[in-house]
């Protein structure tokens, strides 16, 4: 699920993917689509690996608060 104002749908992610994975440089795809570096990174990863759940908004909050990782 996308968050309220997300400017680019869950179409739109898989460009940045379909971009890197054809081999152009993160660095070159993240400007031209505007998004960072890390997030081109993150749906490069999780996008071909999780399908589109992975391109999803995911939650901030840690996934628990008294473990210690």
């Amino acid at each position: 699920m996308l968050h309220a104002n997300a400017r680019i749908t869950l179409a739109g992610r898989r460009v940045p993917i379909d971009r890197i994975v054809a081999g152009h440089p993160v660095t070159h795809v993240d400007v031209k689509m505007g998004i960072s570096a890390g997030t081109a990174w993150r749906w490069s990863v999780c996008g071909p690996k999780e399908g589109t759940p992975g391109l999803s908004d995911r939650l901030s909050r840690p996934h628990c608060t008294g473990c210690s990782l």
